[in-house]
């Protein structure tokens, strides 16, 4: 009850915005307007009423920069994450846990305080993947201190998917950015760039 209440204030905060801060051409309010009915269909009808949230809050986050977003999400994602694991720990959050089969042998996954075990992968590989993009230039010690962190937080939450996704994704940023074997430049990747999300 708590939730759907602090998103209804977070919704009507930012209409508030879009109607005392925006400035609106005619092209603009037809972009928006399409893009809201069409994310409010969706989330409707499709039950998905979180989606909504997000979208209203990209929106409202166009002019912000890339980096002070990404920022804004780490700490979120952190602190909540630690906020999460700490009640667990003091014993107010269960800790669930799983069999998981990994190959041959199964293993106990834990979700502390998580209603899942995946999660805790899932936020590692976000949280890697945040860290990587705000430090530009992170080297190859870095990385590997990234990967045996990803590794035993790995043996805690048992998931395959998120670790192997984290892994690939640091060792296409170093292809990328150190080794440069390829050059993400040109109007094609600016298109791709465009509208993958």
């Amino acid at each position: 009850a708590i939730l759907k209440v602090l998103k209804a204030v977070i919704l009507a905060l930012l209409f508030f915005k879009w109607m005392i801060a925006e400035r609106y051409n005619k092209k603009k309010t037809a972009v928006w307007g399409i893009f809201l009915i069409a994310v409010f269909m969706v989330s409707i009808t499709g039950k998905y009423k979180g989606i909504l949230l997000s979208m209203c809050l990209v929106i409202s986050g166009q002019d912000i920069e890339f980096d002070k977003i990404v920022k804004v999400l780490l700490t979120n994602t952190l602190a909540w994450s630690a906020v999460i694991v700490l009640l667990c720990k003091a014993g107010f959050l269960p800790d669930y846990t799983f069999v998981h089969q990994l190959g041959a042998s199964s293993t106990i996954g834990h979700s502390y305080g998580f209603r899942y075990y995946s999660w805790i992968g899932y936020i590692a590989m976000a949280v890697t993947m945040m860290w990587i993009y705000l430090r530009k230039k992170a080297g190859l010690l870095e990385l590997l201190i990234l990967a045996v962190m990803n590794y035993l937080l790995y043996k805690v939450h048992t998931t395959n998917l998120s670790f192997y996704i984290t892994l690939m994704f640091m060792l296409a940023y170093y292809c990328v950015e150190k080794l440069k074997i390829v050059r993400f430049q040109g109007r094609f990747w600016k298109f791709l760039a465009t509208i993958l999300p």
